[in-house]
């Protein structure tokens, strides 16, 4: 049912036509699942709109995004994506890496990263997902151990050897040893290709999750 209501939530009569509003979340921790209610009204009086409810299940719950909006325009086209750069953290191979030495210019290697970051996610990874306290961090010689997701590890490996740092790939991390794997993840995003595409993150709201249910209850 799912996919009826992304289909229907793109077409340009839904967009030019309806308001689309959250009106409730719940959180079910003890079952991993997040319940979110959606409203569909009358946004355009030339055409008349039958007031509906939707409540959309997310199993295998993991995290969500700027859904406490609840006026979700101009994010109202919905897309569930399977291959995405939010999920690299979850379902992408990880490896030891380790970083040596401190580099020349700190202010210009945090600009560095931060942009070859952006060009490399389309801002769903930062750099602060990856290091903290970026200053103290590289301030001295000690050799700091990451994980770092596969795409990832040669946009950060070549951006530490042009700002004279060492960049060393241990050994691939194996599932059985990552308490954060989940194969099966899935972005389901509230998104507008118009404004932003999907691949670049401009705060549209979004929910992880293993599998997206919806139904109409109203």
């Amino acid at each position: 049912m799912i996919n009826k209501l992304i289909e229907r939530t793109n077409t340009t009569e839904f967009y030019n036509n309806c308001d689309f509003y959250l009106e409730s979340k719940e959180l079910i921790t003890s079952k991993n699942r997040l319940e979110v209610i959606y409203s569909i009204n009358q946004n355009s009086y030339d055409i008349p709109i039958e007031y509906e409810e939707w409540k959309i299940t997310c199993s295998g719950y993991v995290k969500s995004q700027n859904l406490d909006n609840r006026f979700f325009m101009p994010f109202v086209k919905m897309a569930v994506i399977e291959k995405h750069p939010s999920l690299w953290n979850f379902t992408e191979n990880k490896f030891e890496c380790y970083i040596s030495g401190i580099p020349s210019n700190l202010k210009e290697f945090y600009g560095d990263l931060s942009i070859e970051l952006e060009k490399s996610t389309g801002n769903w990874i930062n750099l602060n997902d990856i290091f903290w306290n970026f200053e103290k961090y590289f301030k001295n010689e000690k050799r700091k151990y990451k994980e770092i997701p596969e795409p990832l590890i040669d946009v950060i490996k070549k951006v530490c050897e042009d700002n004279n740092l060492s960049f060393e790939i241990k050994k691939q991390i194996p599932m059985q040893e990552r308490a954060n794997n989940r194969n099966d993840l899935r972005l389901l995003i509230f998104g507008n290709e118009i404004v932003s595409p999907n691949d670049f993150y401009l705060v549209q709201p979004y929910i992880i999750a293993d599998s997206f249910e919806a139904i109409r209850v109203k």
